[in-house]
C-alpha cells in the first residue's frame, strides 16, 4: 500500500509571471483588476491588488482561483454544472469559497493540475479575458490536453 501521495503545484515565480501578464492584459483593456494564484488544493500563492481596486475583489478573486484549482474547470463552468439539476443548486448555496463567476481557470502542466488563476474587478468579459491572456502569455493550459 502507497502511503504517501506526492503534489505538483505552480511555483511562486509561474505565479508571479501569470499575475503580471493578467495586469497586462488589463491595463490594455482600461481595467482594473485583483488576480489570485493558488496552488492546486487552493492555497493562495501570489496576489496583486491593482491600485483602485476595492477590498472585496481580492476575496473574489481568491475565490475564483479556488474554485478553478478544486474543481479543475474554470468558473464559469462549474455554473453550468451546477444549474443542472435543483439539488446541486441548492447543495452549492452551502459551500464555501466556491464561485461560478468567470474568471477562474485551473492551470495544468502535463495533464495534471498544479493551481489556479482568479481575476476579478472588472466586468465578467474583462476577468475572463485577463485570466485567458495570462494562461496564453506564459504558456499555461486551462485543460488536460
Amino acid at each position: 500500500m502507497k502511503e504517501t501521495v506526492a503534489r505538483v503545484d505552480v511555483s511562486s515565480a509561474s505565479a508571479s509571471a501569470l499575475i503580471q501578464a493578467a495586469v497586462a492584459q488589463a491595463v490594455s483593456r482600461s481595467s482594473r483588476i485583483c488576480a489570485v494564484v493558488t496552488n492546486s488544493s487552493g492555497g493562495m500563492v501570489a496576489m496583486l491588488r491593482m491600485d483602485g481596486v476595492n477590498d472585496p475583489y481580492v476575496e473574489i478573486a481568491t475565490d475564483k482561483a479556488y474554485t478553478a484549482a478544486t474543481t479543475r474547470r474554470s468558473s464559469e463552468s462549474f455554473y453550468e454544472r451546477m444549474s443542472s439539476t435543483p439539488a446541486l443548486t441548492l447543495g452549492f448555496t452551502n459551500r464555501n469559497r466556491l464561485t461560478v463567476w468567470g474568471g477562474g481557470l485551473p492551470l495544468f502542466h502535463d495533464g495534471i493540475c498544479v493551481g489556479g488563476i482568479g481575476i476579478s474587478g472588472g466586468t465578467v468579459a474583462d476577468d475572463i479575458a485577463c485570466a485567458e491572456a495570462a494562461l496564453i502569455d506564459c504558456g499555461w493550459n486551462s485543460s488536460k490536453s
